[in-house]
Formats: C-alpha cells, structure tokens, sequence
C-alpha cells in the first residue's frame, strides 16, 4: 500500500514539475502563443469555425476586421494543432532568444496578417474572374501558413523532420513538404498555404531588395536580427548604406556594413565610377 500511495503521488508531481521547467524555459511569447492556441481550439469547436476564420465576405461586406488578427489562434485540426506546437517548442524558442520577444511578436504578428490580407486579395479577385461567388465564403485560419512563411523566410540550418514523420526534409523544401502534406490529408490544394508561401517569398525576396538589406536570411543569430531591420527597421537603410559601419542601436546590433549585398556594391561601384570622372577620385568619397 505504500508503495502504491508513493507511486499514485509521483504522477502529478512529476507533471507539475515538467510544466514548471516548460515555463521557466520557454519565453514569453511563444508561451502564450502555445497556451492560446490550445485554448483557441478548443474554443473553436464550439463557436464554429465560420465565426472566427478570415473569410473574405465578411471582412469585405461587413468590416469583420479583427478576423484579421484572431483568426491565426484559431487551429481548425487536431494535426495542424500538433505541428503548430511542436514548431513553436523547437523553433519559436530558438527564435525568440536570438530576436527578443517584442521582435519575434512583431514579426509573427506582421507575417499572419498578411498571410490573410493576400488570402483576402487572392479570394476577391479569383472570385470576380471567373464568376465564383462560393469562394467568397472560404476561410483562412490558423498559425500553421503563418510557419510556411517563415520556413520560407527563415529555413532551418540542416533537414528537417515533420513534426512525428520520421523523414528528413531538405532545408529548402520545408515548406512545400508542409503543403503536400496537407494536401494529402485534406484532399485539395490548401489555398492558404499557397498565400503564406507567396507571402514569405516576397519578405525573403522583395522585401529584402526593397530595404537594402540582400538574403538570404539563413539560420537564427545576427540573420535573424537581419530579418527583424528588413521588416521593422528600413527606415535606418541610409545610414548602413553610405556609411559602411553598425548602426548604434545595442550591444547586439549586428554590422550592417558587412551585410550589403553583391548588388549593392555593384551598384555603390557604379555611382563612384560615374562621380570619379567629373569630380575626381578624391572627392567621391566625401560626396557618398
């Protein structure tokens, strides 16, 4: 009997002390996300799905905007839930040390909405061309397009699994295994993810063009702080550019000097040759 009342206690004892280490070592952000994501989905069963996913006709037609911003806590299956959890356990803390909370929240906050934006774009516009009005009525919904962008725009350092399927995955078919994956369990292409993926493509291609900054964003560390100025920080792109030194924004601001692309210096070049011929070699340097 002892032995029984010592083994029956040692049972929530043990879990209370496996939820204990979880939070002491997991950061702010992605604990609350995995928290909410659990309790959303449960809460989404019994809402509906209807009433809190991105559908475009009741954003467009009755400005249901906050669907926008709560729609990606809400997970609509079991196994997307299980891959949302086990990304953010392994991933998202790995991520959150090397960004910080309020980047990381910035950047996951900036990717969903948009995800959903284009989604609402996508619906709209396949709708009015070929005369589909029942697409009006499609959701997106979820975190799981949101690790699609970000596997696009962050892609881990070496294979991969997928979540319990005990294959490997090459770090630059990360996303497109998620999405054939969903495509086999549900039946049909996931327009969703389609739009995460067109989204994380313009962050890790566009985006970067546009601010300066040249990618790829590989891995985690001063990368990952790299990917945190093309998203939040453009705005500083002068200084970095002209000046070829770090920007005094930390301790832990990485050099931006070192990180201007092969066509940015193709281009710095360019304008010094040009400047050369009509002021002099030594005054170009003065004039950029």
């Amino acid at each position: 009997m002892p032995n029984g009342g010592d083994a029956s206690a040692a049972g929530p004892v043990d879990l209370r002390q496996t939820l204990d280490a979880w939070l002491e070592r997991t950061p702010i952000v992605t604990r609350a996300l995995s928290i909410l994501t659990i309790t959303c989905f449960f809460l989404g069963i019994a809402v509906g799905n209807q009433a809190i996913a991105t559908v475009p006709l009741f954003v467009l037609e009755n400005l249901e905007l906050y669907r926008l911003i709560i729609s990606p806590l809400f997970e609509s299956h079991l196994l997307a839930l299980l891959i949302v959890l086990f990304w953010l356990n392994r991933v998202g803390i790995k991520l959150e040390n090397e960004l910080g909370s309020r980047r990381v929240f910035t950047v996951f906050a900036q990717v969903s909405v948009s995800i959903n934006l284009v989604f609402c774009a996508i619906v709209i516009t396949l709708s009015q061309l070929i005369g589909a009005g029942y697409m009006m009525t499609l959701g997106c919904q979820g975190f799981f397009p949101t690790i699609v962008s970000l596997l696009v725009i962050l892609p881990p350092q070496g294979p991969m699994s997928i979540t319990f399927i005990p294959v490997m995955v090459p770090p630059k078919y990360a996303p497109y295994a998620l999405i054939a994956l969903s495509t086999i369990l549900s039946g049909s292409l996931p327009l969703d993810l389609l739009c995460a993926l067109v989204v994380g493509i313009f962050f890790k291609r566009v985006l970067a063009r546009l601010t300066g900054l040249g990618v790829p964003f590989e891995g985690t560390g001063h990368d990952a702080r790299q990917l945190h100025h093309n998203l939040c920080g453009s705005a500083r792109k002068s200084y970095f550019i002209t000046s070829g030194t770090s920007i005094p924004d930390g301790s832990d601001a990485p050099d931006y000097g070192r990180l201007r692309s092969r066509t940015d210096a193709g281009d710095y070049n360019k304008r010094r040759r040009v400047l050369g011929r009509s002021y002099g070699d030594k005054g170009v340097d003065s004039l950029m």
